[in-house]
């Protein structure tokens, strides 16, 4: 396959909870331009809705055989179900979000589809990162003579926040999709941005008053990027570097904040609105009209401004009025004049229409929940000196999210990219073209393994007690950290080593332990709560006797990497470590 630094074509797959896409360029027009990255343009079933991402939506046949990807998967999906001939199918939508926040996931992990009925997770993932891969795959081989799937090395965007449980399941499904592990890697979602900001120095970066953002990003700058997107809010801190790579301030966080938390608000205004009986029978028999419904109120929820005495208009489908009256008995119309919605919610000429200041409560949750992480992580010492929030991803392009955002922070510098939901996977294309941009990282969690070390009364209590094979005492479970969460971490270069004699001449095992804590006792022990289990290594010593056996991981990529070594020999294992159960 070769090195990745040889491959004709870098090309990225920003896998999204409501949208994804993808982006590419040539490695020698990168080399002289590495903005220069090419997106595909989605258009819907009416042709009206030009995007440069397309819906995470997949559909399944009866049979179990993919069907259909976004825009075509959800038409697909609304006809079917309009002619009551969707019973079977199996149709996914916001499936992501089932990965956020597990730090042990299960490879038989199922969805549950529009109708209830179960699927293999990994086999979801699969198709649609199949689908973006094989279609951006065929654009290539229209613009390139004999292209060749080796010919391209491929990116895949995951939150920063994920553990790395969710990180393995996803390169899984890449290898199950058709994309070879050694042509492929991760990006960060917020670095991805970062990096591709940085390289173009914000001079396209806009205020909301139209003024231009300059030297954002110059050396010994500080910013912070605040991805935005479908599902979650995921925060990243950088410094620039001298020969302008990145070094990460701040271990990654965030939370899940993103704009479903406002379609789930939106949704429970309509319901409250039309009565939880039309809206359920809304859904579930006019599947269509839903849909369209649905794209609707995802236009008006980005167009609401912060400021504004406007209404905000929206047009309802014609079915809803008539399954109001249905199971109601009378007219919506009626019912508004006289409810708990009079003041703030009105038909005109057959439209609904909602007061732009009831219309934005519907955001408070989401705001709140962002700023007050905001705040928290501003008062950090490490974050002292960051003067830029970049705001990147789909929801970054609400104006009540970017206003609230600049009100809260008058003394720093808020900038939001021109198409801001673009700019994690035209960053990616970058990243995966030089990895080396990414000088740093700080370590999310404590790292280490369990060892047994000569007991001492005044450290140890009794019942830690153990006698080894060769006669020694010695407490067992101890914790032995290798690197404290928030380390700085440099990219293929943090390598840190501990050694150890084996308790017998049988298999010396290594017990690897994450932890969240940051500040632990000189001895702690691995069955304390705070620690979690994630693996282990084994290895056979060639020797007889005791052996020391010399253990190293490795830090700063996205995967943690752990090699168990017999001192003095080529006897060794490595391990990339499981987190699927």
């Amino acid at each position: 396959m070769g090195d990745y630094k040889t491959k004709l074509v870098i090309a990225a797959i920003d896998f999204g909870t409501t949208y994804s896409g993808y982006a590419y360029s040539f490695r020698h027009i990168l080399k002289k331009d590495p903005l220069k990255t090419y997106e595909n343009i989605w258009t819907d079933d009416n042709g009206k809705l030009q995007t440069s991402k397309a819906p995470t939506t997949v559909l399944f046949e009866p049979n179990g055989e993919f069907h259909s990807f976004g825009y075509e998967a959800e038409k697909k999906y609304a006809d079917l179900a309009d002619d009551d001939e969707h019973h079977g199918w199996k149709y996914f939508k916001h499936f992501k979000m089932n990965l956020h926040g597990q730090t042990r996931l299960k490879r038989n992990l199922k969805l549950r589809d529009d109708q209830g009925k179960k699927m293999l997770a990994i086999d979801v993932f699969a198709a649609a990162i199949k689908f973006l891969k094989e279609q951006l795959f065929e654009q290539l081989t229209l613009k390139v003579k004999d292209m060749e799937e080796t010919d391209i090395y491929w990116v895949i965007t995951v939150p920063a926040i994920w553990q790395y449980s969710a990180k393995q399941f996803m390169k899984e499904a890449s290898l199950k999709a058709g994309i070879p592990a050694d042509q492929f890697t991760f990006a960060l979602e917020p670095e991805a941005a970062a990096i591709y900001c940085k390289q173009y120095e914000a001079s396209k970066c806009v205020d909301e008053d139209g003024t231009t953002t300059i030297k954002s990003f110059a050396p010994g700058s500080q910013f912070m990027v605040l991805d935005l997107g479908g599902g979650t809010v995921d925060i990243t801190s950088s410094e620039v570097q001298a020969d302008g790579a990145l070094k990460e301030l701040y271990p990654p966080s965030g939370g899940p904040w993103g704009g479903t938390l406002v379609d789930r608000e939106v949704y429970d205004f309509f319901e409250a609105v039309l009565g939880s009986d039309v809206w359920e029978m809304f859904k579930s028999t006019k599947k269509l009209d839903a849909l369209e419904l649905a794209a609707t109120l995802e236009m008006k929820k980005r167009q609401c401004k912060a400021k504004s005495s406007e209404e905000i208009t929206i047009s309802l489908p014609n079915s809803l009025y008539t399954l109001y009256h249905k199971i109601k008995g009378k007219d919506l119309q009626s019912d508004l004049g006289i409810g708990q919605f009079v003041k703030t919610v009105r038909m005109r000429n057959d439209k609904l229409r909602v007061g732009n200041d009831k219309f934005k409560e519907l955001f408070e949750n989401a705001k709140l929940l962002l700023l007050e992480h905001l705040e928290e992580l501003c008062d950090k010492p490490e974050l002292k000196n960051v003067s830029t929030l970049m705001m990147v991803g789909g929801f970054s392009e609400s104006p009540i999210m970017h206003k609230a955002v600049m009100e809260a922070f008058p003394n720093k510098h808020v900038i939001i990219p021109q198409e801001a939901g673009t700019i994690v996977m035209r960053g990616a294309v970058i990243y995966g073209f030089k990895k080396e941009i990414i000088h740093s990282r700080k370590i999310p969690f404590s790292y280490g393994i369990s060892s047994a070390v000569p007991f001492d009364p005044r450290k140890h209590p009794a019942y830690m007690k153990r006698m080894n094979g060769f006669g020694f005492e010695r407490a067992e479970d101890v914790f032995h950290e290798f690197v404290r969460k928030g380390q700085t971490v440099i990219q293929g270069e943090t390598k840190i080593r501990h050694s150890f004699m084996t308790s017998n001449d049988d298999t010396a095992s290594v017990e690897i332990y994450q932890t969240p804590a940051d500040k632990l006792p000189d001895t702690s022990y691995t069955f304390w709560p705070e620690f979690e289990r994630i693996g282990e290594l084994s290895l056979v010593p060639k020797k007889d006797g005791r052996q020391q056996i010399d253990v190293t991981m490795s830090f700063g990529g996205i995967e943690l990497e752990v090699e168990a070594k017999e001192h003095g020999t080529q006897n060794k294992v490595i391990a990339k470590f499981d987190f699927l159960t």
